[in-house]
């Protein structure tokens, strides 16, 4: 299972209980964390999450994760406060 929350942590906790703790946390992203998928590949887990700083990271809970995100967009800057309208 795998799951984000909204500080931005990853956690991935194995479905089978092996009685070794391989259950893995990584702060990957920097606010919460928007989307996560699970895919196999080379008989392994591979996890892919989204968070709302606009980096997607891609990493395998049994090794170390990236250095740095495969695909980083800008981050959607704060809406503009405009004037208060003139007074008559």
């Amino acid at each position: 299972m795998v799951l984000g929350d909204e500080n931005g942590y990853v956690h991935a906790i194995p479905a089978i209980d092996t009685g070794e703790p391989r259950r893995a946390d990584t702060q990957f992203h920097q606010g919460p964390v928007t989307a996560v998928d699970v895919a196999g590949y080379e008989n392994e887990h591979l996890v892919i999450s989204g968070g709302a700083d606009g980096t997607v990271w891609t990493w395998m809970p049994d090794r170390y994760p990236l250095k740095e995100p495969v695909l980083a967009r800008d981050r959607p800057s704060p809406p503009s406060r405009s004037p208060p309208p003139p007074t008559a």
